[in-house]
């Protein structure tokens, strides 16, 4: 018996195309365009409207946020687990 993955079929929906590009890409765009409304220094930088314009522009600046958070997230901890290792070594 073949077991499917939890997520299957939200993977599946995702994945189907909408007017060239799939769900997931629209989906992280309209967060994007929702962040970009939201603050309205950034409405004033004409930089930010080719994030409003552009879906795939929109989700490569969502995808390298999440990993320079990842990258951060990675450097505190390796700092955090030297620390410990540093005080409990005295103890």
């Amino acid at each position: 018996m073949s077991r499917r993955p939890r997520f299957a079929a939200l993977s599946r929906w995702l994945a189907t195309p909408v007017r060239g590009h799939a769900r997931g890409v629209w989906l992280l765009w309209a967060a994007t365009v929702l962040v970009l409304l939201s603050v309205p220094e950034l409405l004033m930088d004409p930089a930010a409207w080719t994030y409003l314009v552009d879906p795939e522009l929109a989700v490569l600046l969502v995808l390298l946020g999440v990993q320079a958070t990842r990258l951060q997230l990675g450097i505190l901890r390796v700092r955090a687990l030297d620390a410990w290792r540093a005080v409990t070594r005295r103890a």
